[in-house]
């Protein structure tokens, strides 16, 4: 039994959402996995580190396919909470929006010391009702009000405070604790 890591993209868009979606069904297909790793893929052209930054806002400006957009979401982030296997996040650089679902969706959350947690919603006139039900499990329904009205970022240590985020390592260290994480996890087949 081996762990599989999905890559999370950048920026959730239509595509890239719906072929995590297929890479998290292969992967469950597969059998002989213990375990999922979320982690972020590819830096952006800034060489700022990322775990997501939510929704492609291009996407959802120019209006193309918003509903399915919201659709493919939704279906992923249930996906992940309801996986076979145990799933964690290691998050790495921002988190924002889409990107703080996936992680919530997770059974375990371990980020960098330097990780940044977001919910910008508010400042584009959106809601971030398609993961509030995910970040209500984990975060108290004030305190996530205040993060979500705010818009503006938080490191790492304190969504560990606010209950997001299971435990925060050192940067070199963060994939071999969430790695051991999800070894002290097991669920019934």
């Amino acid at each position: 039994m081996s762990l599989r890591t999905l890559e999370v993209p950048a920026a959730l868009g239509l595509h890239s959402v719906q072929a995590m979606q297929a890479a998290l069904e292969r992967a469950v297909a597969d059998g002989g996995i213990c375990g999922l790793l979320l982690a972020g893929g590819k830096q952006p052209a800034n060489g700022q580190k990322v775990f997501c930054a939510g929704l492609d806002l291009e996407q959802v400006i120019r209006g193309a396919d918003a509903g399915a957009l919201a659709d493919a979401l939704a279906k992923l982030l249930l996906a992940l909470r309801l996986a076979p296997v145990p799933t964690a996040a290691v998050v790495t650089g921002e988190a924002k929006g889409g990107g703080v679902g996936l992680a919530a969706a997770c059974d375990v959350v371990i980020a960098a010391e330097d990780a940044e947690f977001a919910l910008p919603e508010l400042l584009f006139g959106l809601t971030p009702a398609i993961i509030l039900p995910l970040l209500l499990a984990r975060v108290a329904p004030q305190r996530l009000r205040l993060r979500a009205l705010a818009g503006g970022a938080w490191p790492a240590a304190a969504a560990l405070a606010d209950g997001l985020v299971d435990r925060v390592a050192a940067c070199d260290e963060v994939d071999a604790v969430a790695r051991a994480a999800l070894g002290a996890l097991r669920r019934p087949r």
